[in-house]
């Protein structure tokens, strides 16, 4: 086993391709920097995950707040032709939305949103209310909270399958609403979704947070030379998603919600490369 403060794992997958871990919250990007990450994937040495997630990362909700994690610690295993690496995520982020420097937890913040909301739909209907918002100063931060414990990723890595287990044992589940297990890397060059029904949809067509009634369903690049597929998983919802806002968002992925109560979870990322 092997542990240290601040360290880093990067593990070979195909040719050109690897996956990297950390224990801090590298690669610091935009409104995400002070959050932890899952599995980082790195193309002819580019991280690609922009202002991702990472493959194997926990939102949750409760009835009062959104958590996410901002502390970890991550192991290194070998095991035959295999590598196993395992992260803690200690559950200690709160989601702050604001409108300049207001809370938009404020009843005057929420009715200035409620207005730029009007105002948009009435005069920009052909521009995403999202970019709008953005430019009139509404945002997002995340702010360290009481913990709520932890959860344990274990990421088995054999040749292109990633094989994810997700323990909440060890999580606080009072007021736990849903727990959501995003996978998701850049935007910039991830731009095309596909699924088992035929589907297929490119950039902000893919929508965010949309139901995926499929089997399973991929994110590629558009050349189709880079892909990570997911499978619809028993005991999850299946949830497709792509935002991106110069300087905010940059995330394309898949995300499965599942019940509160669970106590573990799992499924495969099958990644393959032409």
């Amino acid at each position: 086993m092997d542990k240290s403060k601040n360290e880093s794992h990067t593990i070979p997958v195909l040719n050109s391709l690897a996956l990297r871990i950390y224990s801090d919250t590298r690669p610091f990007n935009w409104k995400i920097a002070n959050l932890q990450k899952g599995l980082v994937l790195v193309l002819n040495g580019r991280e690609m995950v922009e202002a991702g997630a990472g493959f194997g990362f926990p939102m949750l909700q409760y009835s009062d707040e959104t958590y996410f994690s901002g502390t970890a610690k991550v192991y290194k295993y070998l095991q035959n032709d295999k590598t196993i690496l395992r992260k803690d995520f200690f559950i200690d982020m709160i989601k702050r939305n604001t409108f300049k420097n207001m809370s938009l937890e404020s009843s005057k913040a929420r009715s200035i949103l409620d207005y730029l909301g009007q105002m948009n739909r009435k005069y920009f209907r052909v521009l995403k209310l999202k970019d709008i918002l953005v430019k009139w100063g509404v945002g997002t931060s995340f702010s360290r909270g009481p913990s709520k414990g932890k959860i344990t990723f274990v990421y088995d890595i054999t040749g292109d399958t990633i094989k994810v287990k997700a323990d909440f044992r060890q999580l606080n589940k009072d007021k736990l609403m849903k727990i959501s297990v995003l996978n998701e890397q850049g935007s910039r060059f991830f731009r095309l979704y596909r699924d088992s029904n035929g589907r297929i949809l490119v950039d902000e067509k893919i929508g965010s947070w949309k139901l995926v009634n499929a089997d399973w369903a991929s994110i590629t690049d558009l050349e189709h030379k880079v892909a990570f597929k997911l499978k619809d998983t028993s005991g999850a919802t299946f949830y497709r998603g792509q935002e991106f806002i110069d300087g905010f968002l940059d995330w394309i992925g898949l995300e499965y919600e599942i019940d509160s109560g669970q106590s573990m979870f799992e499924y495969p990322i099958k990644i393959s490369k032409k």
